[in-house]
């Protein structure tokens, strides 16, 4: 199985992503944000966590655990939106986020990781 390398991609194309996010206005509402969610299923986050350091600036910070979940929270510096991993550690445990991306036809062929 062959590693992908998304890194070119991003390497080759930042500049031209930053400017259109800067023309759409985008740059200035990611400081409104404090956090971005993104649930996965159990046994993706490591994987997630993985890709996103690879790709993004995002470094592991910490995992808190409760019952149901297991929060991985990723963060650059006190400036940037945190991004919140959570993981369901139940496979058949349903909720609001993970019905609705099961819903989308893109989400639901995937999985969700």
């Amino acid at each position: 199985m062959a590693i992908k390398k998304p890194r070119r991609f991003f390497e080759e194309n930042l500049v031209r992503l930053l400017e259109e996010r800067d023309k759409l206005g985008l740059t200035d509402m990611i400081h409104e944000i404090d956090a971005l969610m993104i649930s996965v299923d159990p046994e993706h986050a490591v994987k997630y966590i993985a890709k996103l350091a690879l790709m993004t600036p995002y470094h592991y910070l910490v995992t808190l655990e409760r019952e149901q979940h297991l929060t991985h929270i990723l963060r650059i510096d006190l400036d940037s939106p945190d991004i919140l991993l959570r993981e369901v550690k139940d496979p058949n445990l349903r909720g609001i986020f993970r019905s609705l991306n099961e819903i989308c036809p893109i989400g639901a062929k995937k999985p969700k990781m």
